[in-house]
């Protein structure tokens, strides 16, 4: 069942309040939070994928970026690397994952006894109320742009983005300075969508466990486990990994710096 839409989800709701749905496996409910609670108060059948709290009745799998991000750390040192930053997520998108990628990534640089200055950490928390409002692609250029902007003159020569669109805007930004892609800036994404497939250079990413996390929402729903806890449960896992395609390479110590990009 498809839930985007305020009719679609009308609709889904009373499918499942009439019993037509045995279960539930969603995706990204983080994004409809009151629709959510609603649902939850006719079945506790129901388990939320790549979810990072838990709910009445229900059952959450949320992603652990740990062992994905210390991969991506130790790639980025083995290359060469010792100044690594962070470009998180536009202001006005609402997503709880956040938080969790940008610790992921602070542990992990930290856990590398890496330098980690705070202006190589640019996420929302940084950005003025009003500002950067631009949505879509313009919007992570944008973001890219403020990220390098603000690193100072001997900012990183390597960055990890909040997931494979803001890596992308990044790299569009790069490309609109004329700067190469890996051969000054090293670019990682996380969740290794197509996106990071077909983009030029392939971008190193992060990967998510899906196949896993499909296989367990559903042994969850078989088992009924979801109806095991009424305050909702919250299962982590660790299978996170990373994919190294062409985004990635050495660092090269003489040219530019990421506030000329």
């Amino acid at each position: 069942m498809s839930m985007s839409t305020p009719q679609e989800r009308r609709a889904g709701l009373a499918k499942v309040a009439q019993g037509r749905v045995d279960g539930l496996i969603l995706l990204r409910p983080w994004a409809r939070r009151p629709w959510l609670q609603e649902l939850a108060a006719v079945t506790n059948r129901i388990v939320a994928v790549d979810h990072t709290e838990p709910f009445p009745g229900g059952h959450s799998l949320m992603v652990d970026y740990g062992p994905g991000m210390t991969q991506a750390v130790a790639h980025l040192v083995q290359l060469g690397h010792q100044r690594l930053g962070f470009i998180g997520h536009l202001p006005m998108v609402e997503d709880p994952r956040a938080d969790l990628r940008r610790k992921a990534f602070e542990r992990a640089v930290a856990d590398a006894r890496l330098p980690l200055d705070e202006r190589w950490i640019y996420d929302r928390r940084k950005i003025p109320a009003g500002r950067c409002r631009a949505r879509g692609a313009r919007g992570r250029r944008i973001l890219g742009r403020r990220a390098f902007a603000g690193a100072g003159a001997e900012g990183p020569t390597a960055w990890c983005a909040f997931q494979d669109l803001t890596a992308t805007g990044a790299l569009a930004r790069c490309y609109e300075r004329d700067v190469r892609v890996p051969e000054y800036v090293s670019l990682i994404g996380i969740e290794n969508s197509q996106l990071a497939e077909v983009s030029v250079p392939a971008m190193t990413s992060i990967a998510h466990p899906l196949n896993e996390m499909g296989r367990r929402a559903v042994e969850i729903l078989i088992t009924e486990e979801s109806e095991s806890s009424p305050t909702g449960s919250v299962s982590a896992m660790e299978q996170t990994f990373l994919v190294t395609r062409g985004s990635t390479a050495s660092v090269r110590r003489e040219g530019i710096t990421s506030s000329a990009i």
